[in-house]
């Protein structure tokens, strides 16, 4: 990995579909939070969720924090990612998902 570029991935309907290019940690969360404040908005009580691989403590650490600072009346759970997904994505590997809260 000479350029040190890592994919970011997105599920759709029509499956998985690269959603942009990160080069590293920083890089990563600053898009996440980037897709979560264009998909909630205003919204006061989302549900997010976030997963990890082998970075529990990164992701508590660094990732959940950003997340509450910015989100103080979401859900956020957090928990491991899917074995299957781990193996196929590696090492580092983290995820968020979100669902606005329903009126």
């Amino acid at each position: 990995d000479l350029f040190h570029m890592k994919p970011v991935i997105s599920p759709t309907a029509e499956g998985a579909v690269k959603a942009g290019t990160v080069r590293d940690k920083d890089e990563q969360l600053k898009f996440a939070l980037e897709k979560l404040e264009k998909g909630l908005g205003q919204d006061t009580r989302p549900l997010i969720m976030l997963e990890y691989s082998d970075n529990r403590q990164w992701v508590e650490n660094n990732v959940l924090g950003e997340i509450k600072s910015r989100f103080a009346s979401a859900e956020i759970t957090l928990q491991p990612l899917s074995l299957t997904s781990g193996a196929h994505m590696g090492p580092g590997t983290w995820a968020v998902a979100f669902l606005p809260a329903t009126h």
